[in-house]
């Protein structure tokens, strides 16, 4: 029992980091694409102006 248990945490363990790595790949994408987003409109905004 003690092993399986074991087993059973370290898939845990794994899957944990797996999901983390896909989240914080995601969250970067995410803010890089924000980035982007937010130099557009201020750039739209630069050219209204003048």
């Amino acid at each position: 029992l003690d092993r399986e248990q074991e087993e059973c945490t370290n898939q845990l363990i794994y899957k944990y980091k797996v999901m983390r790595r896909i989240i914080l790949q995601r969250m970067k994408e995410l803010r890089k694409e924000q980035e982007q987003q937010n130099r557009k409109s201020s750039v739209m905004r630069d050219a209204s102006v003048t």
